[in-house]
C-alpha cells in the first residue's frame, strides 16, 4: 500500500498563500523524498533541496518530474554540512518543515 503524504498539495498551497513564491530561489532544508519540493517548484524559480538521508534524496531525484528537472538541485547533506556552490545566487526563502 502506497501512502501519499499530501496528495492534494494542501501544504504547498498553504505556504504559497502565506508567502509569494513566484520566481523565488528557495532553500528547502529536510526535503526528504520531495513531498513539498515538487509542488513548490511549480511556483519557484529554483529550489536547492537538502537532506542528510541519502536514500530519501535518491528517491526524490528519481521521482523528479521531467518538467521540473532544471528547477531543482538536490544535495544529500545536513544543514551543518551544506555550503552553497561558489558563485551561487542568494536564497530568497528558506523552508524547514517536517524535519524534527
Amino acid at each position: 500500500m502506497t501512502v501519499a503524504a499530501d496528495p492534494d498539495g494542501v501544504g504547498a498551497r498553504a505556504i504559497a498563500d502565506f508567502v509569494d513564491l513566484d520566481n523565488k530561489r528557495i532553500l528547502e532544508i529536510g526535503c526528504g523524498k520531495g513531498r513539498l519540493t515538487f509542488p513548490l517548484a511549480e511556483f519557484a524559480n529554483h529550489i536547492t533541496a537538502i537532506d542528510p538521508d541519502a536514500d530519501a534524496v535518491g528517491r526524490a531525484v528519481a521521482a523528479t518530474p521531467d518538467h521540473l528537472k532544471g528547477k531543482i538541485e538536490f544535495f544529500s547533506k545536513g544543514i551543518d554540512e551544506f555550503e552553497a556552490p561558489v558563485g551561487a545566487p542568494h536564497f530568497d526563502l528558506c523552508i524547514f518543515t517536517w524535519s524534527l
